[in-house]
Parts: structure tokens; C-alpha cells; sequence
């Protein structure tokens, strides 16, 4: 009887194990694309399609000034919508589906995070350093922004000074 159970249990590990090979012959390309070919489309700032902010020299109307600070909070909006999906696929690894990770051995998916690790940091380098442009490019388009529109109230400032005391200068002449 126990040699029966015995055998039992060996045929069933063998049809097991030609399973398992079965099945991972069949996914091993997909085993090979996340040990040597992953490339991080699934979470690049791309994928998002964040549309730039474009930034005029200097903006002088409201309209403008409020057209580029939308498209600007838009942006910055889709960036961290990219974060969210960048910090969501972490630990490195996660996006291995499960059943492929069971397929893989454990030299494949060490592999596999390594690479994707890495990946993950240009991904967040690359990321970083377009948000850096467009802080850049909107704090140069607000500083001429701001020093066109601080001269037009200066200069409006003058003319109602000059206005108040032509007003004045009549006043004082009607008194005479």
C-alpha cells in the first residue's frame, strides 16, 4: 500500500514538473523580456502624455498670464499622476505578473529586479530632470511676467498722480 502511495505521488510530481515546463516554455519569452529586454514603458513620464506648458517671453494680459498658469497646474497635475504611477509599481518587481514569477527561477527574478531597479531609477532621473525644465522655464516667464506688469502699475500709478494733481492744481486756481 505505501509503495502504491509512493508512486502515486511520484507520477503526480512528474506530470507536475513536465507541467511547469510546459508552461514556462511557453511564457519564456516574456521571462527574457523582464530579465533583458524591460525598458519601463509602462511607467516613463510618456505614458502619461503630459502636455509641456509653452512660456512666452512674458505674458501681458490677465488672459495670458492665466492661460500659462492653467497650462502650467495642468502639468504639474499630469507629473504627479506619473509619481503616483512610478511610487504604485513599487517594490521593484511588482509588475511581474504573478503566474510569471512562479514560472521564473529564482536567479531569473533576481535578475529580472535588478534590471527593472535600474530602469526605474532613470525613469525617475528623467522625470526629475523634465520637471526641473519646466520649474526653470515658469519661474523665468513669471520673474519677466512680474517685473512687465510691476512697470505698468508703475506707469499708471504716475499718470493718476499726474491726473490727482492737475485736479488739484484746478481746484486750487477755482479758489483764487
Amino acid at each position: 500500500m505505501m509503495k502504491r502511495i509512493t508512486l502515486a505521488l511520484l507520477a503526480m510530481a512528474c506530470l507536475s514538473n513536465a507541467w511547469a515546463d510546459e508552461a514556462r516554455a511557453a511564457r519564456q519569452a516574456d521571462i527574457d523580456f523582464y530579465v533583458s529586454q524591460y525598458e519601463g514603458s509602462d511607467v516613463e513620464l510618456e505614458k502619461f502624455r503630459c502636455a509641456l506648458p509653452v512660456f512666452p517671453e512674458l505674458s501681458r494680459t490677465k488672459a495670458e498670464i492665466e492661460k500659462v498658469g492653467q497650462s502650467v497646474d495642468a502639468w504639474l497635475a499630469c507629473y504627479n499622476r506619473f509619481v503616483q504611477g512610478l511610487n504604485d509599481s513599487l517594490p521593484v518587481g511588482k509588475g511581474i505578473p504573478a503566474e510569471l514569477q512562479a514560472l521564473m527561477t529564482p536567479a531569473e527574478l533576481a535578475q529580472a529586479k535588478q534590471r527593472m531597479g535600474r530602469v526605474y531609477q532613470v525613469v525617475s532621473e528623467e522625470g526629475e530632470e523634465t520637471l526641473r525644465a519646466v520649474l526653470a522655464a515658469s519661474a523665468s516667464w513669471k520673474e519677466k511676467t512680474d517685473a512687465y506688469v510691476n512697470a505698468e502699475a508703475a506707469k499708471l500709478s504716475t499718470v493718476k498722480n499726474h491726473q490727482d494733481t492737475a485736479e488739484r492744481m484746478r481746484i486750487l486756481k477755482g479758489k483764487q
